[in-house]
Parts: C-alpha cells; sequence; structure tokens
C-alpha cells in the first residue's frame, strides 16, 4: 500500500503529498538559489488504463519572495473537458538542476491548513522528491523508489531513518543537501529514480 501511494500521489504531486513514504529534512538545493524553470508551465495530462489525469503547473500569483512553483491536480472522475479546479491545498515546488539531471523538490508548509502567505523555508516540514525530463514537449516524471531508498539508509549510504508511525513504514532522509547531491551524482540519480516509477505527461496546452 506504501507503494501505490507514492505512485499514485507522489507521481501526480498531489498537493497531500506528505502522507507519502519518502521524506527528507533537507532540500537538494537551497530554494532561495533556485531558478524557475519555464518550461513546466502549462496544462499536462497523464493518460492511464484508469483514466485520465491533469496537471496544471504554474507561477503562485502574491508570493513575491518564493515559493517559485504551484501544481494543481484535477482528476477526469471530476471533470472530462481539461477544466481545472482551484485547489487551496496546492503544491509549492523549486526545481534545480544536479549534474546533467532536473529535479521537483516539492515542500509540505507546517500547520493543517497553511496559506500561502505561510511562506517561509524555517516553516517547511519536509521535501518530497521527483527527478523530470522534458524533451520536446512531453513531460517525463520520476519518483523516488521507497525501496532504493530504504535499501540506501539501512545500508548506511544516506543518513536516514526507517519509521513506523501507524500501519505503514515512512523513511526520513537526514542527510544534508551536500551529501544528497553527492549521491546523487554516484548513481543515486538512477537507483532512487528507476525506469519502474516513470510516468510521462503530455501538453494539453501552453499558459504565458
Amino acid at each position: 500500500m506504501c507503494k501505490a501511494t507514492l505512485f499514485r500521489l507522489a507521481v501526480l504531486l498531489v498537493p497531500m503529498a506528505q502522507i507519502s513514504c519518502v521524506h527528507s529534512e533537507n532540500p537538494l538545493a537551497d530554494p532561495e538559489t533556485c531558478s524557475f524553470d519555464e518550461r513546466l508551465v502549462g496544462q499536462w495530462k497523464n493518460v492511464r488504463k484508469d483514466g485520465t489525469d491533469f496537471v496544471f503547473i504554474g507561477r503562485p500569483r502574491d508570493i513575491k519572495n518564493r515559493p517559485d512553483g504551484m501544481m494543481v491536480l484535477n482528476d477526469a472522475s471530476i471533470s472530462t473537458k481539461h477544466e481545472l479546479f482551484w485547489n487551496p491545498r496546492a503544491t509549492y515546488f523549486f526545481a534545480t538542476k544536479i549534474g546533467d539531471d532536473e529535479y521537483l523538490q516539492t515542500v509540505t508548509l507546517s500547520g493543517d491548513h497553511p496559506s500561502e502567505s505561510d511562506w517561509k523555508q524555517v516553516n517547511v516540514n519536509n521535501y518530497i522528491f521527483a527527478k523530470y525530463k522534458i524533451i520536446d514537449e512531453p513531460l517525463t516524471i520520476w519518483t523516488i523508489d521507497y525501496e532504493a531508498a530504504a535499501n540506501a539508509v539501512k545500508g548506511g549510504k544516506l543518513k536516514g531513518t526507517v519509521e513506523k508511525p501507524c500501519l505503514l513504514e515512512r523513511i526520513v532522509l537526514k542527510e544534508s543537501s551536500e551529501g544528497l547531491r553527492r549521491f546523487l551524482q554516484i548513481g543515486g540519480n538512477k537507483s532512487l529514480f528507476p525506469d519502474r516509477m516513470k510516468m510521462t505527461l503530455e501538453r494539453v496546452e501552453r499558459t504565458r
């Protein structure tokens, strides 16, 4: 169930991603140094055997100091006309590049219902990572593999803990930002983000 929850929620970067199984106490890169990737902006669709999901990616309004990007998920069970409904629990993220790979680091803010005005880096509870690539128009996203992260922690390759706060185990990465980047550059980019965790989204329309 844990992997299914991670795959379903983290791949689509649902705003409730804090219930996924792999968190990090530290970012891959300081949000203040990240630059927004304009290629991400627009409406994307993910066509699967059991339905179609739409993801809108844009810049949050009225936040001038950060964060850079915002995602809102719309499920086709609600609308089949590419219509998007506002979700007050949108996912905020920062994009960064490490070596030749690009990553999204989504943030979970403290509080049950944080607002846009609550953004401060000190209010970030944790980070959830995904790798992405845009070639021509498709957007490919790899979410972090739970078993690979668990093996890295248990094998001493990454600092962290494997906890069981309720019915499901949860991995909390405690590695420093420098250590995370170093691990990704020596092979962690492939072991943590294998192709079985890959999903491709097609652009529906370009928003400028």
